[in-house]
């Protein structure tokens, strides 16, 4: 009973939460004068991305990338395939044109990336270091659009 208790606290919990995460991101969005999609693709993705961080820098800093490489692979799966398309169900979802430009080519181009690196069987530092650069490049790309 009390594991059941502490699962339907937790789930109110994240209920609570995501609607206080809404209503604080419509105040920036005003305040900043932000797009939507800005925001999401940017300062929202990596606020939430932070927690998938902090739970796979242990298992990579003690020689276990696979479980690193498993975890970040299997979220944009989920993020991608599951979360997409439970939303989609609910509400369909309206891409506006003026994000195609910009977002789907450094989408293509950093999967393909990621994916040539995986391809050979190792990511090495390096490729760490372009990954996160084009990270930060999409980032101030997003806002200065």
């Amino acid at each position: 009973m009390r594991a059941l208790a502490l699962l339907v606290l937790s789930l109110a919990g994240l209920v609570v939460g995501s609607e206080l995460l809404v209503a604080g991101s419509e105040r920036l969005l005003a305040r900043w004068g932000l797009s939507e999609t800005v925001y999401g693709m940017t300062f929202l993705a990596l606020a939430v991305s932070m927690e998938e961080l902090a739970r796979e820098l242990p298992a990579a800093r003690s020689g276990r990338p696979e479980i690193t490489v498993g975890n970040v692979a299997g979220s944009i799966l989920a993020f991608f395939l599951c979360n997409a398309g439970l939303i989609a169900l609910i509400r369909p979802v309206t891409v506006h044109p003026p994000v195609l430009p910009f977002y789907l080519p450094v989408c293509l181009l950093t999967v393909a990336f990621a994916m040539g690196c995986v391809a050979t069987l190792r990511v090495p530092r390096w490729a760490g270091g372009v990954l996160v650069d084009a990270y930060l490049v999409f980032f101030v790309g997003a806002y200065l659009r």
